[in-house]
């Protein structure tokens, strides 16, 4: 229940975690799950991060304390990690992965109906398509399910399964590249590259179709899809007006401030950074003060750091940053025979590498939920196969 109601519910995820964590200290057996977690080097590297994030609360200004405390809360979701890492048995592995799949086909589902206008959900237009999240999330969603489909059907025996599986994922790309966002097209692409070189033996043959057939995919949409060619155009026009005119008062312009004004903070607090809230304060004095940016009208809608990266190294310096850069680099070094599990490690890593470059998945309910089941099934499987049960 907990995968499957991922991609469609805010109340049901936090739920679902409670009872999960629930469930898992009524369970009993803390001296098994203890030793389990501080010899796993992915679930050490996450408690060491998670405490520095607390331990920085002693140099945030006193009158943002309740804001930090507020953004750390946001971390619990990740919580979820030690009961499915610890307990799950090994047969729902799989279960929990076609669990999540069915979820997501019943939120693609409903996107179609908004596509073709068979009902409305909220306020939720043809241009977004997106039921239940922000549509770059919806759109990573997205990118993330096509490729765990199209892993399955790769890794399928079965001729029906797998020409289910290969419906799905196409239905998956259509909603995806009908305009729902950039991030997660990217992702995909680079996704898409990744199973092809583990999957099929001639790998120069295999990469040219796939560049191939991304190119025509690109082309089509932005010839007969009007989203996708406004956004595209849209991406364009800022670059063209940052490049030729030095004008950054647009969407992408606003991002970049951010960037510059991360330098500017880490310059001033390299080590342990400026604290957590107190980041967001420095943001908005800065774009105050930026002499071209300060009369912008975005700058009211930058509300945060555009990019994980810039966002941690503000709030808690070069060390918070490293010590959070550990919890991928321990999960990548995870081995994994199952070939299947190993993919789905790898997507997710590059999944959120690239997402953190652009905007800030570990501060998002329905995306720390992802990593957090995700990354739990991939320990999970390291376990069985190092026969430690």
């Amino acid at each position: 229940m907990y995968a499957f109601i991922l991609p469609l519910s805010r109340a049901g995820i936090v739920a679902f975690s409670a009872l999960l964590i629930i469930l898992w200290i009524v369970e009993g057996g803390f001296k098994e799950k203890f030793s389990k977690i501080v010899n796993e080097r992915f679930t050490l590297s996450l408690i060491l991060f998670l405490l520095f994030c607390i331990f920085s609360l002693f140099w945030v200004e006193p009158d943002n304390i309740d804001l930090a405390l507020n953004y750390l809360k946001k971390y619990w979701y990740l919580l979820v990690i030690f009961p499915i890492f610890t307990s799950l048995k090994q047969e729902y592995i799989l279960k929990l992965l076609y669990a999540f799949l069915l979820g997501m086909t019943v939120s693609m589902i409903l996107s179609w109906s908004i596509y073709f206008q068979w009902g409305q959900i909220r306020e939720v237009t043809v241009g977004s398509l997106s039921p239940f999240m922000y549509h770059v999330f919806y759109s990573i969603f997205l990118a993330f399910a096509a490729l765990l489909s199209l892993n399955f059907a790769f890794n399928s025996k079965h001729k029906f399964l797998v020409l289910l599986l290969i419906l799905l994922s196409i239905l998956f790309i259509s909603i995806l590249f009908m305009g729902v966002g950039r991030t997660g097209q990217v992702i995909f692409i680079i996704g898409l590259f990744i199973l092809v070189l583990q999957n099929f033996t001639h790998k120069i043959r295999a990469v040219i179709i796939t560049l191939m057939a991304s190119v025509v995919i690109f082309g089509t949409l932005y010839q007969f899809n009007e989203t996708f060619k406004e956004r595209t155009d849209f991406v364009k026009n800022d670059i063209v007006q940052m490049v030729e005119e030095d004008e950054y008062c647009n969407s992408l312009g606003g991002r970049i401030i951010t960037w510059k004004i991360s330098y500017e903070a880490l310059k001033e607090h390299p080590i342990i950074g400026i604290g957590i809230a107190d980041h967001l304060e420095y943001l908005k004095n800065k774009m105050n003060s930026d002499e071209k940016f300060s009369t912008c009208h975005i700058k009211h809608m930058i509300g945060y750091f555009h990019g994980q990266y810039i966002e941690i190294a503000s709030q808690i310096g070069i060390l918070g940053l490293l010590f959070f850069l550990t919890i991928f680099y321990f999960l990548l070094q995870v081995k994994i025979e199952n070939k299947m599990i190993n993919s789905i490690k790898i997507i997710l890593i590059m999944t959120f590498l690239l997402v953190f470059f652009v905007d800030v998945p570990f501060r998002k309910q329905f995306a720390l939920a992802l990593f957090a089941l995700m990354s739990a099934i991939i320990i999970r499987q390291k376990n069985y196969e190092d026969g430690k049960e």
